[in-house]
C-alpha cells in the first residue's frame, strides 16, 4: 500500500481536512451536546504563526488520515517547547494498517526538528489505544475528563 505522508498547510488542505475533523469530532462527542463548529480563522491564525502544524497520510492522493499539533512555550517549563494534538484521526478503512502508527512517528520527527521537547495528547479513555501507545515510547501522564456546562 503506497502511502504518501507529508507535513501540509491548513490553507492548502483545509477543503479535505474539514470533513475529516468533523467525521473525527462526530466519533468523539460522545454526549452530543457540543455540535461540530469549526473556527477556520482560528486554525487560518495559528497556521499562518507557525505554531499549528498537520502532517497528513494520503492513499492515491486521497486524504486518509492526519495528526494536527498545536505548539507552544510551556508555562511551567521555562524555554521548553511543547505540543499538544488537537487530532489523530484515521478513516476506519485504514485503521488495521500502520498508518496511524506511521503519522504518529512522521509527527514525531517534524515536531523535534521544530525543537518540541514534550508532546501530550489526548486519547480516547476506553483503553484501546493504550498499549499502542506505550509501544511507541508514551506514558500515560493524566486522564484527561471534560464537562460540558454551556445548558442551564
Amino acid at each position: 500500500m503506497d502511502v504518501i505522508y507529508n507535513q501540509e498547510k491548513w490553507s492548502n488542505i483545509k477543503h479535505e481536512m474539514i470533513p475529516l475533523v468533523s467525521l473525527h469530532w462526530e466519533e468523539c462527542n460522545k454526549s452530543g451536546k457540543e455540535p461540530f463548529d469549526l473556527d477556520e480563522k482560528q486554525y487560518d491564525n495559528l497556521c499562518s504563526t507557525g505554531n499549528f502544524i498537520i502532517i497528513t497520510a494520503r492513499y492515491k492522493e486521497k486524504l486518509i488520515g492526519y495528526v494536527a499539533s498545536l505548539i507552544f512555550p510551556n508555562i511551567n517549563l521555562k524555554n521548553v517547547l511543547t505540543s499538544f494534538e488537537m487530532g489523530w484521526y484515521v478513516s476506519l478503512e485504514f485503521r488495521k494498517t500502520r498508518v496511524g502508527v506511521l503519522l504518529r512517528s512522521k509527527t514525531e520527527a517534524a515536531l523535534k526538528d521544530l525543537n518540541v521537547k514534550i508532546m501530550d495528547a489526548a486519547i480516547p479513555c476506553d483503553g484501546r489505544l493504550d498499549k499502542l501507545m506505550n509501544n511507541l515510547g508514551w506514558s500515560k501522564s493524566e486522564v484527561h475528563y471534560k464537562k460540558y456546562i454551556g445548558d442551564n
